[in-house]
């Protein structure tokens, strides 16, 4: 009889593991419903900041029904392994951006076209709208991620080197300027004259450092953070992809709550994007100055020439966009 139950007791403590792995589990309490949030950005960024401000807005509205496990500074693996997890439902929800969503649904590269916007604003009012459903559909279907409907600023991008000022693309000729994996950063580069060296951002600051590159693009905050100005002497503003990033959750945790709980879920996804931008706003106006005060040489660019130069990108760029949402994007 004792062996009997010391196997009853040890098939409920397996079962107990295999319901404590994955999305929604109980964290232990009767009741209580523990989601995991994992991301790859610092926790003082705009998204670190705005990630726990989601925890604690679901937290608080749930009445403690919900608990949030945070993991940041890419804890639980890369992007791409957050983007996978996320959709397998290991993990419950993600930030990811409109680039990383890209390489599964292509329409999503509308915002990595080269200088095709003027303000994050212009991107998140677009957003809010038809291009948004039609996005946001893709995504469930394609890639298996239910996104929500309030945006995120990912940033403005801008080029940074250390060998001169760059104020046309007559002085790109030739940087060696490290860009993401991706063609919406690699082949706008190329057109401007510089040699795209594609790697990852951790890997930057030993390249510049050692004259493997250049140069590289980013945003400004990351680049504060990241001390850039130690290894680049110039920057440049021309913003050449101004772009969202985007919260998403597993369709698999979603469903599992019950209507009130997902309405918490929503409540608090768009209160916190709405703290996201503010936040990407207030770092974003106060890095360039904290790069002049450490140095850093700010030169305004021609940009109608770089405009000009990277025109032979956009048919290659936008032959996977469809149509209709190039026409979203792009309304005559």
């Amino acid at each position: 009889m004792k062996r009997e139950w010391a196997f009853i007791l040890a098939l409920v403590m397996m079962f107990g593991l295999i319901l404590g792995v994955g999305a929604a589990n109980t964290g232990g309490k009767p009741g209580l419903i523990t989601l995991k949030l994992a991301h790859d950005n610092t926790d003082d960024s705009a998204p670190g900041q705005a990630c726990i401000k989601f925890k604690e807005l679901v937290e608080a509205k749930s009445n403690g029904k919900i608990k949030v496990d945070l993991y940041s500074n890419g804890t639980l693996g890369s992007v791409d392994n957050l983007f996978e997890s996320v959709s397998s439902g290991i993990i419950d929800f993600t930030v990811l951006s409109s680039g990383s969503i890209s390489t599964v649904c292509p329409d999503y590269g509308v915002f990595n076209l080269p200088y095709a916007f003027e303000s994050m604003d212009q991107l998140h009012r677009l957003f809010s709208g038809e291009l948004g459903k039609v996005l946001i559909e893709q995504a469930a279907t394609k890639a298996g991620i239910k996104v929500f409907p309030d945006s995120w600023s990912d940033g403005i991008r801008y080029y940074f080197n250390n060998k001169r000022p760059v104020r046309t693309p007559k002085d790109m000729t030739g940087l060696k300027i490290r860009v993401p994996d991706r063609p919406s950063y690699v082949l706008p580069c190329r057109l401007l004259g510089a040699v795209p060296v594609a790697m990852a951002f951790n890997e930057a600051y030993l390249a510049l450092s050692s004259g493997t590159v250049d140069g590289l693009e980013t945003i400004a905050p990351q680049a504060v953070v990241s001390n850039i100005n130690d290894v680049c002497k110039y920057m440049s503003l021309d913003g050449h992809v101004i772009s969202p990033s985007f919260l998403v959750c597993s369709p698999k945790t979603y469903e599992k709550l019950d209507p009130t709980l997902q309405d918490v879920v929503d409540q608090a996804a768009h209160e916190a994007a709405l703290f996201q931008r503010q936040i990407a706003q207030n770092l974003s106006n106060s890095a360039v100055e904290t790069l002049k005060k450490r140095g850093m040489i700010v030169t305004e660019v021609d940009l109608k020439a770089f405009m000009e130069a990277v025109k032979p990108s956009y048919k290659p760029l936008s032959e996977k966009i469809s149509d209709k949402v190039m026409s979203l994007a792009f309304p005559k």
